[in-house]
């Protein structure tokens, strides 16, 4: 987990026919940091065709529409590549300006998770667990001591508010994450979890920024593989985890 954002421009070059990231680093916070060797672009000549249909579509809008500004159709690949360079550093930028707001939206897909299928923690992640902070049950009854109606509950109303205003562009007005972390699953080291993350890979895709992550050891049990499309509203779309 970083602390000081440590994100570089991006360069994007078209080179032995294929456009190509060739410098920069993306800190994404939570997510990891994604250097410019597991940095890619999914975009070649024929994308100037979609960006330029000028259809009204939600998907046009949100996937194409935004990069009409740093391009033209009658571009040069050398000029496109320009063109992209600009508009990802310009994503990453608002991505980055968005950070806190990301990192909740992370950590509460996580607590979904785990609190969804009642993820045995304290067997599956003794890396992570402070002992002498688990509750004091038989084992039988832990998944019910830790999984209690309230935490659950907390958890559900984290996710829907995180997920209905990053979907429309609101302001995430939660309560934080991390307090609900600490505060409903204090046996569980939260910050070594996060400083294990490692980023995997990163692809830049249309408008959306991809991430793919995952903990390392025993955090593999809770974050492996965890994907997602960060949208030009600085939403989640398509998660996947495990």
């Amino acid at each position: 987990m970083s602390s000081k954002n440590i994100t570089e421009p991006l360069q994007i070059i078209y080179s032995d026919g294929e456009f190509k990231v060739i410098k920069g680093v993306v800190d994404l916070g939570y997510m990891g940091i994604y250097k410019s060797e597991n940095i890619s672009i999914n975009f070649d000549e024929d994308f100037l065709e979609d960006v330029f249909e000028d259809d009204d579509s939600e998907y046009y809008q949100e996937e194409y529409a935004p990069l009409k500004p740093y391009l033209r159709q009658d571009m040069t690949n050398d000029e496109i590549a320009k063109g992209l360079t600009d508009f990802y550093n310009m994503r990453i930028a608002d991505i980055n300006k968005h950070q806190t707001e990301l990192n909740q939206t992370f950590l509460a897909y996580l607590l979904d998770n785990i609190c969804g299928c009642g993820f045995p923690i304290w067997d599956e992640c003794k890396r992570y667990i402070i002992n002498d902070k688990m509750p004091d049950c038989d084992e039988e009854d832990m998944e019910e001591a830790i999984y209690n109606d309230e935490a659950c509950d907390m958890i559900n109303n984290l996710f829907d508010n995180v997920y209905e205003k990053a979907h429309t562009g609101e302001p995430i007005e939660a309560t934080p994450a991390e307090d609900i972390f600490r505060k409903y699953f204090p046996m569980f080291d939260l910050e070594k979890f996060l400083s294990d993350i490692e980023a995997e890979y990163l692809s830049l895709n249309n408008a959306n920024v991809v991430f793919q992550c995952s903990g390392k050891d025993d955090g593999l049990e809770i974050a492996c593989g965890a994907y997602a499309e960060i949208t030009i509203n600085n939403a989640f779309y398509d998660w996947h985890n495990h």
